[in-house]
This record gives structure tokens, sequence and C-alpha cells, in this order.
């Protein structure tokens, strides 16, 4: 009640201890050029899964709407996995005050990965089609945006080394799940959008 204004506000240091949320929370060392970059670097996964809800918004797509299910399927993979592999981040994590999550494989690297991955695929199937060989010329625009996705895949994994919050093992581990995932999930899509497409026929 006291959200409106009504009874006194509860007494936060009795409350239960309040904990960051994951995906937006960044350290950085203070006035290290590099390590604020690194910090915008970790924030990019943030920015796919806007820039996913804004094409679909835009568009709507089958294909980005898939594309949002699968970053969650993405997403339920790298908790499932961190959970049952149990590895801790590495002592580094101590200077950004997050070591209370597991830290193997970093969630991160995963979904920049994933999106690199389907994106990728996405070209392919925008070059050839689902349901066979028919070659369509491939727009420049699309290509250079698409090939975009991997540095910055590359940046999110080499920010998560540099600030402390996974060790390279962790980072690779996200990557290749990440990579997997995007396989898996575009074979998914593919088979969908044919189906969708059959049924409208």
């Amino acid at each position: 009640k006291w959200l409106w204004g009504i009874g006194a506000e509860p007494d936060m240091a009795a409350a239960t201890l309040m904990k960051p949320f994951s995906l937006t929370y960044v350290r950085y060392p203070d006035g290290d050029v590099l390590g604020t970059l690194m910090a915008v670097g970790s924030l990019l996964p943030m920015a796919i899964i806007v820039s996913t809800v804004g094409s679909l918004t835009a568009r709507r797509e089958l294909w980005d709407a898939l594309t949002l299910l699968g970053i969650l399927f993405n997403e339920v993979v790298a908790q499932v996995l961190k959970h049952f592999i149990k590895e801790p981040r590495p002592p580094s994590c101590a200077a950004v005050d997050f070591c209370h999550t597991y830290g193997m494989p970093s969630s991160h690297a995963q979904l920049a990965v994933f999106a690199a991955t389907l994106a990728t695929l996405h070209l392919h199937r925008r070059h050839r089609t689902c349901r066979g060989p028919n070659i369509r010329a491939l727009e420049p625009v699309g290509v250079f945006f698409t090939a975009c996705y991997w540095p910055v895949a590359a940046t999110v994994g080499m920010s998560r080394v540099y600030l402390g919050y996974h060790s390279r093992a962790q980072v690779m581990a996200g990557a290749a799940v990440g990579m997997a995932c995007g396989v898996v999930w575009y074979a998914v899509c593919c088979w969908l959008s044919v189906a969708a497409a059959l049924a409208f026929e």
C-alpha cells in the first residue's frame, strides 16, 4: 500500500536481500576508458533483444516472432546448463561483486553468438529459401548488418572476460552452445515457416 501513498514505507534493512538483474547489470573500473567501452559492449545483448522486438513490431513477420522465442529458448538452455554444471565464476568476480551466480557457460556470449548464427543462417535462407535451392540476389545492406553480428559477439565475449565476470573457458563454452542453439533453432524456424506457408496455400 505504501506504493500508493498509503501506510509507512517498509524497513528495507529488514527486507529480503535484493539482487541485480544480471542481463543489464555491469560494473567497470573507474577511469578506465577501455573498461567503459567493454561495459557498453557487455550490454549489446540487450540491444539485440530490443532490435528484434522493434523489427517484430514494425514488420510483424513470423520469423521475427520465432527469433524472440529462440532468444528465450537460448536463455533457458544457458540457465539449465549453469545449474547443472555449477561452475563458479573466476576469482575476478569479487571485484565486480558478482560471485553469487554460476558462470559456466556465459549467457551473454551464448546469446550474442546465438543471434549471430541465426542471422547468418537467415541470410542463407533469404538467398536460397527453406523450400529448396531457389537462388535470390543478396542485398548488400542485409549482408552488412548480418556481418556486424560477429564482431558484436566477439566484443561481448571479450568484455565479459575483461571485466572479470567470466573466464575465457566460460565465454568459449557460451559461444559454442550459442552456435549449437542457433543451428537447432534455425532448423525449427525453417520447418515452421514452410509448414505455415503450406497451410496458407
